[in-house]
């Protein structure tokens, strides 16, 4: 989910279509076994890395946790003024939940 812009439908919504689209691509692929044809899709993953989800939730991907560390509520809207609004979700690190 975007937590600074509260999208989690749109972007529900566009992985939900990759999925279908990849599947269906995978389903009805003619040198494919059936046996196969439930297991792990790479395809999926390589569609929502060039999609415009990836670049969006990579970009706020430090935003939540920040707000959970020892400096709380203060640090976190420190952080995400620093680093959110003038780096714009470049920074190298990622921060991991408790």
């Amino acid at each position: 989910m975007n937590v600074p812009k509260i999208k989690g439908t749109h972007t529900a919504m566009k992985s939900g279509m990759l999925a279908a689209e990849t599947a269906f691509n995978r389903i009805t692929d003619e040198n494919l076994q059936s046996e196969t044809a439930g297991l792990y899709i790479p395809e999926y993953e390589e569609a929502l890395e060039k999609s415009w989800i990836w670049k969006e939730l990579y970009a706020v991907r430090n935003i939540r946790p920040s707000f959970h560390n020892y400096f709380g509520l203060y640090g976190g809207m420190l952080y995400t003024g620093i680093f959110y609004w003038f780096l714009r979700g470049k920074e190298p690190w990622t921060l991991k939940h408790n």
